[in-house]
């Protein structure tokens, strides 16, 4: 897991999904505690390299399999990663509804926007101090016009993820950009704790 996760920070994503997919076989039906964390682990990063990608469905359907098979499970660390895969489908939806929009069918990503935002809220359900899901649910709020909610997830992702919550929000507001995405960077600035872009 670890080996996938470094093969994926120097961009050898097709590697990393490799490596991940040789602990899910290896490992996918034990029983141990500290095994099941690693397949959660394995399944939520290969999600991730899957939508960087561009592999956006594929990832969903990996992220359903992660609260498939943990969904139920108490352990925080597979919550966590139940949280994190909730996370992974907010923002592939995120990115499905901008593509959507960029397209000129305002209407499909409004209703895309919705469910990623359904997502990011169950997100939190399962970890209630998921930085990246606040920074979700701030951002998808800002595209559908609700400020004060954008406000106040933005705000609350900041104090618990920091600098790292900030690129990652600014990053997502980078892909398949809309003309909100301008002025998003201005409001993300303005609240509080946010270091100026």
């Amino acid at each position: 897991v670890n080996k996938g996760y470094r093969l994926g920070q120097l961009n050898r994503s097709e590697e990393a999904i490799q490596l991940y997919d040789e602990v899910v076989r290896r490992f996918g039906e034990a029983a141990e505690p500290a095994l099941r964390e690693q397949v959660a682990t394995a399944l939520v990063n290969k999600g991730y390299r899957l939508g960087q990608l561009n592999r956006s469905e594929e990832a969903i359907q990996l992220y359903d399999e992660v609260v498939r098979r943990f969904g139920e499970a108490a352990e925080p660390a597979l919550r966590e990663a139940v949280s994190r895969a909730l996370n992974g489908v907010a923002n592939n939806l995120l990115r499905r509804a901008k593509h959507t929009w960029g397209q000129g069918d305002e209407a499909s990503a409004r209703h895309q926007l919705l469910e990623a935002q359904a997502k990011a809220l169950q997100a939190l359900e399962y970890r209630a101090n998921n930085a990246y899901a606040f920074g979700t649910r701030g951002y998808i709020a800002f595209l559908l016009g609700d400020r004060e909610e954008a406000q106040a997830s933005l705000a609350r992702g900041i104090a618990l993820g920091g600098e790292e919550l900030r690129r990652a929000v600014l990053a997502d507001a980078g892909v398949y950009p809309v003309a909100q995405d301008q002025e998003f960077r201005a409001f993300f600035d303005s609240i509080p704790g946010a270091p100026p872009t």
